[in-house]
C-alpha cells in the first residue's frame, strides 16, 4: 500500500544484538545533541520512562518488552538511518556503532 502511494519501505530486520545496539544508538544520539525528541511526544517520553534493561543471573541482559510500540519504531528508524534519504538528496551519513552505553544513573536509566 506504501509502495503504490510512492513511498519507499524497507523491511524491519531483527538481528542478534540489535535491540541493545539500537538502544545505545539512541543513547549517544541524545547524549550528542544528534536526536532531539519534542515535548509534544508524549507517548514517546511515556514509553521511554517505562523502558527497561534487566540483567538475569547469567549476566544476560534483556529488555522489558511491555508498552514499547514507538521505541521500537525509534529503534528501527536509528538502525536504518543509513538507506534513509529524501527524493533528490544525497544519502545520510551512518551514525557511528557504540559499543556500549552505561547510563549516568543507574536507577533512572538516564
Amino acid at each position: 500500500m506504501y509502495r503504490e502511494e510512492g513511498i519507499n519501505v524497507t523491511k524491519a530486520n531483527a538481528k542478534p544484538g540489535s535491540v541493545l545496539d539500537s538502544i545505545n544508538m539512541i543513547n549517544q544520539a541524545l547524549a550528542e545533541k544528534r536526536l532531539y525528541i519534542f515535548s509534544s511526544c508524549r507517548e514517546l517520553l511515556k514509553q521511554m520512562g517505562m523502558y527497561r534493561m534487566v540483567k538475569s543471573k547469567t549476566g544476560k541482559v534483556t529488555v522489558t518488552e511491555k508498552n514499547d510500540d514507538l521505541v521500537d519504531c525509534l529503534r528501527y528508524a536509528m538502525m536504518h538511518l543509513d538507506q534513509a534519504k529524501s527524493p533528490g538528496t544525497a544519502k545520510i551519513k551512518p551514525m557511528p556503532r557504540v559499543a556500549e552505553w552505561k547510563p549516568i544513573n543507574s536507577r533512572l536509566g538516564l
